[in-house]
């Protein structure tokens, strides 16, 4: 067996299946979608973990993550996984612990929400050196502490897609802090694909977004041929502002 789907799974189920799976040396591909809340999602980490042969893993986890208990950064225990998915969402902290155990990773998609409640450091200086495209849906994460996780885990990456809804952090249309990131952090990027939802008070803050968005016209982004563009509209939770990415690839 290479590939493994499991659609609609019950927890309870899923845990015994996973300790089975573990004997199956050809086991390369695996995805899994659960049907109800699963406690402890770490646990069930753990256990794609010991998978001896895994490649590819694409996950949709029910239930809350704030339940779950803290995962220990690994020191001795890593997975073979290259291409990683996870749809549900996590806290930047739960993201730097996850990716301690597969530092062959070279593919990352994640759903990433704010902790309000926590403040997120680096545990251990451990560097992804095969990590090149990700791809980051944002929840309520400013800009400062998104810069933190692309210095302290990204900075490898070649391919960024990044996009966020109903944000209220207006320094994502700094094009200044997006230039020192990249030339400073980001050497390697050569497709920059964002899609930003930035929420507006007033009618009049269009014309202050759009002095800001003019900015994305400068040498740097027409060297690298990224382009950008801004959609404005209305919506049942006020005025909304979409700044996008029209050709994110540098050639």
């Amino acid at each position: 067996m290479e590939t493994l789907i499991l659609h609609n799974i019950e927890s309870v189920c899923l845990k015994n299946l996973l300790d089975q799976l573990s004997s199956l040396s050809l086991l390369s591909s695996l995805v899994i979608t659960s049907v109800d809340s699963i406690k402890n999602k770490n646990t069930i980490y753990r256990q794609i973990f010991h998978l001896p042969a895994l490649k590819y893993c694409k996950l949709s986890l029910e239930g809350s993550t704030d339940r779950d208990e803290p995962l220990l950064v690994s020191t001795n225990e890593y997975s073979t996984i290259e291409h990683l998915i996870i749809t549900h969402y996590i806290y930047p902290d739960q993201l730097d612990s996850l990716l301690s155990y597969i530092p062959q990773i070279r593919c990352l998609s994640v759903h990433l929400r704010q902790g309000f409640w926590s403040k997120w450091t680096r545990i251990l200086p451990f560097v992804l050196n095969h990590l090149t495209h990700i791809s980051l849906k944002l929840d309520s994460i400013i800009f400062d502490r998104f810069e933190q996780v692309v210095i302290g885990l990204f900075s490898t990456i070649q391919v960024l897609h990044l996009s966020s809804s109903f944000a209220v952090d207006r320094a994502y249309l700094d094009s200044n802090k997006w230039k020192q990131l990249i030339i400073s952090h980001l050497p390697n990027l050569r497709i920059f694909d964002i899609e930003i939802d930035i929420y507006t008070r007033y009618d009049d803050e269009r014309l202050r977004i759009e002095n800001e968005i003019n900015q994305f016209t400068s040498l740097f982004w027409m060297e690298r041929q990224w382009f950008f563009a801004c959609h404005f509209y209305q919506s049942k939770y006020g005025h909304r502002a979409v700044f996008y990415s029209t050709n994110p690839y540098r050639y």
